[in-house]
């Protein structure tokens, strides 16, 4: 999990600045990795994956997991455009605009920015409900992935590169 989010933060950020077809490569990553992490930490728990109970002691129901709207919107529209292949998967944009777009409209170019900020948002309300010894990772998986979001550099990328919190948290690589 901690590479969705590591690859999550650096799609994000490198498309601010991408070109061209390196756009769509960075855009499509970050939706991938977005979906995987609301897959994860959603209110839709599947209580068939273990994963995700084992982190949440005793097991939660549905109820006991906030919801959230942009999240869900977020999550219907990768899972039809990204996640789908096939008919239907790219529709006019005043039928089935962008998380936050107007119809018709433009694509935002802070959208990626805004999904992140969402993953980010329900990964943390999330976490606040685990007991289990994985909490610190967590939070330490979450808190670093956000400080290289919001203020990139070669020092915060390598703090949340998977293996450096490994270390951090005093595990063997």
């Amino acid at each position: 999990m901690s590479e969705e989010v590591y690859y999550l933060a650096i799609g994000v950020v490198a498309f601010r600045s991408a070109l061209g077809t390196q756009k769509v490569a960075f855009q499509d990553s970050a939706l991938v990795r977005a979906r995987c992490l609301f897959d994860f930490f959603s209110s839709r728990h599947n209580p068939k994956n273990h994963y995700v109970w084992e982190i949440y002691r005793p097991p939660l129901s549905a109820i006991d997991v906030p919801a959230d709207a942009l999240a869900e919107k977020f999550f219907g529209f990768i899972s039809d455009r990204i996640a789908h292949v096939g008919k239907d998967r790219e529709r006019p944009r005043d039928k089935d605009p962008w998380p936050g777009d107007q119809p018709g409209g433009s694509k935002q170019p802070d959208r990626l920015d805004s999904l992140a900020v969402v993953v980010w948002r329900v990964m943390s309300a999330n976490v606040s409900l685990v007991t289990t010894e994985c909490r610190p990772a967590l939070e330490l998986m979450i808190d670093r992935a956000q400080t290289y979001f919001e203020s990139p550099s070669d020092a915060a990328r390598k703090a949340m590169d998977p293996l450096a919190l490994r270390s951090a948290l005093g595990l063997a690589p």
